[in-house]
């Protein structure tokens, strides 16, 4: 598996154009309240469930499309995302339906090479209201799947509220 090293998010929350945005193995955000920390953190909860093929209950939960388009429906028109590690990345964007569901206008994985002059993409399609990349037992072993899938399912956020000095700290002995 990969570390995540680059993201590309636009109009999703508060973030309306993070360009290639680098990131290392481990990565903190640190900065001022309403700096989009929280929703970028938003943004891997938001790619877990899609990953689980939960995209549709997860935007009904947070309240619809509008709490994810960056200032709603009426300014943004679609949350576009690029994950690049490795060779390989993952591309989607996602628009609202008039109920207030996302679908995805576009999905791909992609792959690149020391021999490839253009990433050799596959498209996933769109139109769909649920994620198209396959399911581990789906996966051919040595197809760009069995390296987009797995990386995107092993990222992990850890999200730490209260760092002041009077937070608690608990540790526990195994």
């Amino acid at each position: 598996m990969s570390a995540l090293d680059q993201i590309t998010l636009k109009g999703f929350k508060s973030i309306k154009d993070l360009t290639d945005f680098k990131l290392h193995k481990l990565n903190m955000l640190i900065g001022a309240n309403g700096a989009g920390k929280t929703n970028l953190i938003a943004f891997f909860k938001l790619l877990h469930a899609l990953l689980e093929r939960r995209l549709q209950h997860h935007v009904t939960k947070q309240g619809g499309s509008n709490a994810f388009l960056h200032n709603g429906a009426k300014v943004t028109k679609r949350i576009s995302a690029e994950l690049l590690f490795g060779l390989n990345g993952y591309r989607l964007a996602l628009e609202p339906d008039v109920d207030g569901n996302l679908f995805f206008s576009h999905e791909e994985m992609h792959f690149k090479g020391v021999f490839y002059n253009r990433p050799s993409d596959v498209q996933l399609g769109s139109g769909h209201r649920e994620s198209k990349l396959p399911e581990p037992a789906e996966i051919n072993e040595g197809s760009i799947a069995s390296y987009v899938v797995p990386t995107l399912q092993g990222y992990r956020v850890y999200h730490f509220h209260d760092t002041s000095e009077t937070a608690g700290i608990s540790c526990q002995d195994n």
